[in-house]
């Protein structure tokens, strides 16, 4: 199965999930919105970028790896679904769910600090909102922070196409 896959039926464990709320997650997985508005302004801003198809930190650890450098991300800016957001609550899931689900197409991507007053201005008008996660650091690896405490992520996790 899909990391999506994986993920509603996370979501959907618990037998309190509003029909909605299912919904909308299936929505997201067979209608997907392709961001090509946003993908557009960030030509000639973004340093790298990906679209999160097979998991975050899957993706994000693609660009990490080409670039040679590391990054942070803190868990508490990742901007989550409300079903998610009610699975992380219930404790019907953990971080590994928002961190290695895919099929989000959602886009990451970098900028310099210098550029992302350009950045807000050319999104203000897109129906793309923007949420600042983390920060690329020169130490490889990839690591988490929540609640104040940073961690090292094992392994970028994420959909593996070709595994078994």
């Amino acid at each position: 199965p899909s990391a999506c896959t994986v993920m509603l039926r996370a979501v959907a464990g618990d037998a309190d999930l509003p029909s909605e709320d299912l919904e909308r997650c299936l929505g997201r997985l067979n209608r997907p919105q392709p961001r090509i508005e946003a993908g557009l302004a960030l030509q000639g801003l973004a340093t790298a970028a990906i679209d999160v198809s097979d998991g975050l930190a899957a993706d994000l650890g693609h660009i990490l790896t080409a670039s040679g450098v590391g990054a942070r991300l803190e868990l508490e800016c990742l901007p989550l679904s409300g079903p998610v957001r009610r699975a992380l609550a219930r404790g019907a899931a953990d971080w590994s769910l928002p961190l290695g689900g895919g099929d989000d197409y959602e886009l990451a991507f970098t900028v310099t600090a210098p550029d992302e007053p350009r950045l807000r201005e050319r999104f203000q008008d897109l129906d793309c909102p923007l949420s600042r996660i983390g920060i690329v650091q020169s130490r490889p690896g990839l690591r988490v922070l929540h609640n104040g405490v940073e961690q090292v992520l094992s392994g970028h996790g994420g959909y593996d196409h070709f595994g078994g």
